[in-house]
């Protein structure tokens, strides 16, 4: 994944990345430099938002978030788009209410 090259990437990505909150612990704590930049007047600096981004990714590839399909439960899609791209993400609810 490309990281963000300007403040109206990173506000279009963070929203993308949002999603991911239940799967990630302490996200909001671990996005709090991507949060500040997104505030009114703040500048810019992609090598600190570099830096949480490379922590999410690194959670997410270790942590168990794909499974196969279970047939007999339905299926929900989330998405969402923007003029930089679009993302989909496929998910089931589990019995115990989690996704």
């Amino acid at each position: 994944m490309t990281p963000p090259s300007s403040k109206d990437e990173l506000r279009s990505a963070y929203h993308g990345w949002s999603w991911y909150r239940r799967f990630v612990p302490n996200f909001s704590a671990r996005t709090r430099e991507m949060q500040r930049q997104l505030g009114k007047g703040a500048r810019f600096d992609a090598a600190a938002v570099e830096v949480e981004l490379r922590d999410l990714q690194w959670d997410l590839r270790r942590r168990r978030t794909l499974a196969t399909a279970l047939t007999d439960r339905p299926l929900y899609i989330s998405t969402d788009a923007s003029k930089q791209g679009i993302a989909c993400v496929l998910y089931q609810w589990n019995e115990d209410g989690s996704v």
